[in-house]
Protein backbone atom coordinates (compact mmCIF):
# COMPACT_ATOMS: atom_id res chain seq x y z
CA UNK A 1 0.00 0.00 0.00
CA UNK A 2 2.96 2.43 0.90
CA UNK A 3 4.81 1.29 -2.06
CA UNK A 4 4.62 5.16 -4.20
CA UNK A 5 6.27 6.31 -1.04
CA UNK A 6 8.69 4.37 -0.06
CA UNK A 7 10.13 4.41 -3.53
CA UNK A 8 10.43 7.47 -3.40
CA UNK A 9 12.00 7.76 0.08
CA UNK A 10 14.50 5.04 -0.72
CA UNK A 11 15.24 7.14 -4.37
CA UNK A 12 15.87 10.33 -1.81
CA UNK A 13 17.74 8.49 0.18
CA UNK A 14 20.42 7.19 -2.18
CA UNK A 15 20.69 8.63 -5.19
CA UNK A 16 21.76 12.14 -3.85
CA UNK A 17 24.35 10.84 -1.16
CA UNK A 18 25.31 8.50 -3.98
CA UNK A 19 26.24 11.33 -7.10
CA UNK A 20 28.06 13.19 -4.14
CA UNK A 21 30.57 10.46 -4.09
CA UNK A 22 30.62 9.85 -7.56
CA UNK A 23 31.66 13.93 -7.42
CA UNK A 24 28.15 15.17 -9.86
CA UNK A 25 26.71 16.92 -6.75
CA UNK A 26 27.57 19.29 -4.62
CA UNK A 27 26.95 17.89 -0.60
CA UNK A 28 24.25 21.04 -0.10
CA UNK A 29 22.12 20.39 -3.41
CA UNK A 30 22.32 16.70 -2.23
CA UNK A 31 20.63 17.40 1.20
CA UNK A 32 17.95 19.72 -0.71
CA UNK A 33 16.84 17.02 -3.01
CA UNK A 34 16.83 14.35 0.05
CA UNK A 35 14.25 16.95 1.62
CA UNK A 36 12.58 17.58 -1.32
CA UNK A 37 11.93 13.85 -1.73
CA UNK A 38 10.93 13.15 1.94
CA UNK A 39 8.25 16.35 1.20
CA UNK A 40 6.87 14.79 -1.66
CA UNK A 41 6.37 11.19 -0.05
CA UNK A 42 4.77 12.68 2.80
CA UNK A 43 2.60 14.98 0.69
CA UNK A 44 1.54 11.43 -0.80
CA UNK A 45 1.28 10.01 2.58
CA UNK A 46 -0.80 12.73 4.34
CA UNK A 47 -3.25 12.73 1.51
CA UNK A 48 -3.91 9.10 2.29
CA UNK A 49 -4.21 10.01 5.91
CA UNK A 50 -6.74 12.75 5.42
CA UNK A 51 -8.71 10.12 3.33
CA UNK A 52 -8.75 7.67 6.35
CA UNK A 53 -9.98 10.62 8.70
CA UNK A 54 -12.61 11.19 6.24
CA UNK A 55 -13.80 7.49 6.42
CA UNK A 56 -13.46 7.33 10.31
CA UNK A 57 -15.66 10.27 10.33
CA UNK A 58 -18.09 8.34 8.09
CA UNK A 59 -17.67 5.42 10.23
CA UNK A 60 -18.26 6.91 13.63
CA UNK A 61 -21.42 8.48 12.10
CA UNK A 62 -22.58 5.01 11.59
CA UNK A 63 -21.58 4.02 15.13
CA UNK A 64 -18.51 2.06 14.46
CA UNK A 65 -15.46 2.07 15.62
CA UNK A 66 -13.05 3.90 13.74
CA UNK A 67 -10.02 3.12 12.43
CA UNK A 68 -6.24 3.12 13.83
CA UNK A 69 -3.22 3.88 11.77
CA UNK A 70 -1.46 0.63 10.66
CA UNK A 71 2.12 0.01 11.95
CA UNK A 72 3.60 0.03 7.88
CA UNK A 73 2.27 4.11 8.08
CA UNK A 74 3.98 5.04 11.30
CA UNK A 75 7.32 3.45 10.28
CA UNK A 76 7.15 5.54 7.19
CA UNK A 77 6.51 8.65 9.18
CA UNK A 78 9.63 7.77 11.20
CA UNK A 79 11.34 6.94 8.48
CA UNK A 80 11.16 10.05 6.29
CA UNK A 81 11.71 12.49 9.49
CA UNK A 82 14.77 10.73 10.04
CA UNK A 83 15.81 11.67 5.94
CA UNK A 84 14.39 15.02 6.33
CA UNK A 85 16.83 15.51 9.04
CA UNK A 86 19.54 13.82 7.10
CA UNK A 87 18.93 16.06 4.48
CA UNK A 88 18.57 19.60 6.17
CA UNK A 89 22.17 18.48 7.93
CA UNK A 90 23.66 17.84 4.55
CA UNK A 91 22.03 21.17 3.50
CA UNK A 92 23.61 22.80 5.84
CA UNK A 93 26.84 21.32 5.73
Amino acid sequence: MYWPECCILVVSATVPPLMVWLGNLALDRAGSLMILGTILAQFIGLNRANIKHVKNVIRVKQGKQPLDFSNASRVFAFASFVLAVTGAVLALL
